[in-house]
């Protein structure tokens, strides 16, 4: 974040579901900017991994950080990434 190679993470804590035709976080996904990366909570991750988003200098454009009521795990990540780059808000 600090050189700007990432600009921003986005949480993504929800489901296309099992039906192909249900896409709308899978296709919200590809089209994020290659400056971001997504912090997944929720099975819509299963999708997001079949996608060739890349990386970011190393860094996988897809960080699992588990299911759905996984979301204080995900709140103490956003906290920790604010604290290491040194931001004033999320």
């Amino acid at each position: 974040m600090k050189s700007g190679a990432i600009r921003k993470f986005v949480v993504m804590a929800g489901c296309d579901g099992r039906m192909k035709k249900r896409n709308y976080y899978t296709e919200f996904a590809e089209q994020l900017p290659d400056d971001c990366v997504i912090l997944t909570a929720g099975f819509a991750k299963y999708r997001y991994n079949k996608l060739s988003l890349g990386d970011i200098n190393g860094i996988p454009r897809v960080l699992d950080t588990g299911q759905c009521n996984d979301s204080y795990s995900l709140a103490l990540t956003a906290m920790k990434l604010q604290d290491v780059f040194g931001l004033e808000g999320m």
